[in-house]
């Protein structure tokens, strides 16, 4: 059984962060949305084009130490943010099962919940990776 303990994968080297926890919430929670461009000529006819389909999913991690946010800020400013696409896998014990995926929108937002006792802070952190196809 997969534990949904999520992994990104990026870079030549390549670089490996695995989450501490699974997400909150479905860790596969897709919305699927086309992009289409549509024209309305001047006898009235509406002619669509369609371009890509877009899969979205959004996931929340909370509970996230200041050195998981520094980790993940290194893959968001070597990678993310650059547009340059990277492997997810959703659970780290399943090798093979993986999508490359581009960060979009390219934010990233990590919000302080508490104070952890020790002077460190805990954050929760969403994201959403995208992935266009034919």
């Amino acid at each position: 059984m997969a534990s949904w303990i999520p992994k990104i994968v990026y870079g030549s080297g390549p670089t490996t962060y695995v989450f501490p926890d699974p997400p909150s919430g479905d860790p596969l929670g897709e919305n699927i949305t086309p992009d289409v461009d549509e024209t309305i000529s001047n006898t009235g006819s509406i002619q669509t084009q369609y371009n890509y389909t877009a899969q979205q999913f959004k996931i929340t991690f909370t509970f996230l130490a200041s050195s998981d946010i520094a980790s993940l800020r290194t893959w968001y400013d070597t990678c993310a943010k650059l547009g340059n696409s990277f492997q997810f896998y959703p659970s780290n014990e399943v090798g093979t099962y993986y999508t490359l995926y581009l960060l979009k929108p390219k934010t990233f937002k990590p919000v302080r919940m508490f104070a952890d006792g020790s002077g460190d802070f805990i954050y929760q952190l969403d994201l959403v990776f995208t992935r266009n196809y034919i």
